[in-house]
């Protein structure tokens, strides 16, 4: 799955990473965990920056007119991340008196980010082994 986030990331200023990039490398790399990619079929690398986070291939593209809609990250442990985050100093969302819920974090460009649990193989594994006990008990 791939999102786009339209947001201003100028790449260079006078030979310097732009403090847009260093902001969108601390939090989508550092805080969030992704791995920052590169594409082979863009001319030019300075177009737009790309972070893989879980299964979700996000491309943060530099332009003027940015909307700041709701992004949803299936992420391995969104209670540790949104620690991360709010140890850092970024604004963090939680639900009321530790009920479960959305955990929400706001990047460093305002846009909020929902944090969902990612679903491992090991437990996709064992649900499809608790149906496959249930249809034996059916029989």
């Amino acid at each position: 799955m791939t999102t786009h986030v339209l947001m201003t990331v100028p790449s260079a200023v006078h030979g310097h990473l732009s403090h847009e990039v260093v902001s969108a490398q601390s939090f989508y790399r550092d805080m969030l965990g992704g791995r920052q990619t590169w594409p082979t079929e863009r001319d030019s690398p300075g177009e737009s920056l790309w972070f893989a986070i879980g299964p979700t291939l996000l491309e943060v593209i530099p332009t003027r007119a940015g909307r700041l809609e709701m992004l949803v990250l299936a992420v391995d442990s969104p209670a540790s991340i949104a620690e991360r985050c709010w140890d850092s100093g970024y604004t963090v969302r939680l639900p009321a008196d530790g009920e479960p819920g959305e955990v929400i974090v706001i990047d460093p460009f305002g846009r909020p980010i929902s944090l969902i649990p990612r679903l491992s193989e090991c437990s996709l594994g064992a649900e499809a082994e608790g149906e496959e006990d249930a249809t034996e008990n059916w029989e």
